[in-house]
């Protein structure tokens, strides 16, 4: 069986496996959808051959810029859903000229985004359409094809330059792009309007099967475990995670700690519009996590945090918690978690989302993604009183696992 026929057989395996799976079987289903995906995607690669495999993937940042502008200008949402509309009144309603939103709808439409059913009429596809109608997925791409593109694409010349200083300067691939900052953080809230940007995009993730919040919560026994005590989030932003923990800790407090205080009021907003038995268990208080802790809790977490910083600012975060830690305290990691395996071929975003977060993090922050293993050594350099418990999620298409480590 030649190699085109082996990929052609796996791909219809991989059909067949999953046309017999439940959907009850979660993460069987998953599984069998991602090989099915790695199969198709193996197929293509081989039907395109090196070269041209290697050079799609070189042009993707032009992909990337035609989103921003499609995001940019509206253009999916000004499409009618179940029509047609000339490029002429689209491009005056975006605010484009003719040539150039014709130019950019028809690249758009390259990728299965748009369609044109006759010449110089523009349609939704099944993927414009859906782009229309959730904000959340806009949301993501605006920041994925915006500010952080552009430090990605700054990450070959960062690497250089690292070699060149010893890897003294600049700091990570962000540094290149946006020099007059400091970092990320820095950057982000010298602007409102892209910091309401940053939160919106945080929490249109919470939206997606990746990273919805109903994973954290099904992953530990909260209500048990907190009781009538209280949990800290620590940078927990806008408190979305306190908010799908209070119902099912009915006597458990919580309080979102974060240093953006736009960020946090945007939270207070929300919860102020809950109900009054959970908007009065949950407070926000502005708090820099590199300075000592004052609150003593039963339960901290660090959801999407740690993997932020390097690990000399990882063992600094976690210092700055024991002064409030008693014995029995808990610290919870909500990270996804690099496998220590051998790499192969995916073509499910779930699978590559940790390798994608790993390069995000070397470009925007000089940081990366941890194993389990680095994460305790890590605390362990903080104190020899952190004791691995357990791990917890990270199953069924859930980006996330849960890392809970308990102060002996």
């Amino acid at each position: 069986m030649s190699s085109l026929e082996q990929l052609i057989a796996n791909l219809a395996a991989g059909v067949d496996t999953l046309s017999k799976i439940g959907t009850q079987d979660q993460i069987n289903a998953h599984d069998a959808r991602n090989a099915a995906i790695t199969a198709a995607m193996e197929l293509l690669a081989e039907l395109r051959g090196p070269e041209e495999q290697f050079l799609h993937l070189s042009f993707a940042s032009i992909d990337s810029a035609n989103i921003a502008v499609l995001l940019r200008f509206e253009i999916a949402q000004n499409i009618p859903v179940d029509s047609s509309i000339s490029a002429e009144d689209l491009a005056s309603t975006v605010g484009l000229p003719v040539d150039v939103l014709t130019r950019v709808t028809r690249y758009a439409i390259t990728n299965g985004i748009f369609t044109e059913p006759s010449k110089g009429k523009f349609a939704h596809s099944p993927i414009s359409a859906y782009i229309a109608k959730h904000e959340h997925v806009r949301d993501i791409a605006s920041i994925a094809t915006g500010e952080l593109a552009t430090m990605n694409l700054a990450l070959a010349e960062a690497l250089t330059q690292q070699r060149v200083t010893g890897g003294k300067s600049p700091v990570a691939a962000f540094n290149v792009a946006y020099p007059d900052f400091n970092n990320a953080f820095e950057f982000i809230g010298s602007d409102p309007s892209r910091g309401q940007r940053y939160h919106k995009y945080l929490a249109g993730r919470t939206q997606l099967p990746l990273w919805d919040v109903q994973h954290l919560v099904s992953s530990w026994n909260w209500a048990e475990e907190i009781g009538s005590g209280t949990m800290v989030d620590l940078g927990g932003s806008s408190g979305h995670t306190c908010m799908a923990l209070a119902p099912i800790c009915p006597e458990a407090n919580f309080i979102i700690q974060d240093i953006d205080p736009r960020g946090l009021q945007q939270g207070r907003e929300v919860v102020a519009s809950a109900d009054a038995s959970i908007a009065q268990r949950i407070q926000f208080t502005e708090h820099d996590l590199f300075t000592p802790n004052p609150v003593k809790a039963e339960v901290y977490l660090f959801r999407h945090i740690l993997h932020d910083w390097s690990d000399e600012d990882i063992i600094r975060l976690v210092s700055n918690l024991i002064p409030a830690l008693s014995s029995g305290a808990r610290v919870l990691i909500s990270e996804g978690i690099m496998p220590t395996g051998v790499a192969h071929v995916t073509g499910a975003l779930s699978e590559k989302q940790i390798r994608l977060e790993d390069m995000f993090m070397l470009a925007v922050h000089a940081a990366r993604e941890r194993s389990v293993d680095e994460f305790v050594t890590v605390f362990k350099a903080a104190s020899d009183r952190f004791q691995l418990v357990g791990v917890t999620g990270g199953q069924g298409g859930a980006f996330q696992s849960l890392i809970e480590m308990e102060y002996v």
